[in-house]
């Protein structure tokens, strides 16, 4: 925008001209699922394919990296394959960005804790954060496999008898 962000966060950062803080931050276990990848049930087949979509030549170290020998580790690789393309890498690269040029410490978390379920009759939590309340046209979406986007903030800032919809 110039005023607020005077060049592209990616070069303040680079040059090392950002406010030379601690920094703390991090990623959820299932900042995103894998059903925005592939839809169905994961097959060796089609999870190759979304590497394939996703990687391109580099998809045969993707696959190293995010095994899919079982439908349970295919899900799981898609959500983690999902999540580092939403926010982790991006995360990621920010906090390495910080500690290269800033010579201040970095604080990384992995947050993995599941919200619990909801204790309101009519609530169906989203997978991103908030809940649909009442009857809806869509089926609820599947439980999720770990810490959904945004499910550390009543956590992380105390705010966890002010959230009357989860069984905390």
């Amino acid at each position: 925008d110039g005023y607020f962000f005077p060049k592209v966060p990616a070069q303040i950062f680079a040059a090392g001209e950002q406010a030379r803080v601690p920094l703390l931050a991090g990623w959820n276990s299932e900042e995103a699922n894998g059903r925005q990848l592939l839809r169905g049930e994961p097959t060796p087949d089609s999870v190759r394919a979304v590497y394939g979509r996703v990687f391109g030549a580099r998809a045969a170290e993707a696959e190293k990296l995010y095994p899919f020998g079982t439908t349970d580790e295919a899900a799981q690789s898609l959500t983690d394959v999902a999540g580092d393309r939403f926010i982790g890498f991006s995360t990621w690269k920010w906090l390495e960005e910080h500690g290269r040029t800033s010579n201040q410490p970095v604080y990384r978390y992995l947050y993995a804790r599941p919200r619990p379920a909801p204790v309101e009759a009519g609530v169906t939590a989203n997978l991103a954060g908030g809940v649909t309340r009442g009857p809806g046209n869509a089926p609820p979406p599947p439980q999720a496999r770990g810490a959904v986007h945004s499910a550390e903030i009543e956590y992380a800032m105390g705010n966890l008898p002010l959230n009357k919809v989860f069984g905390w």
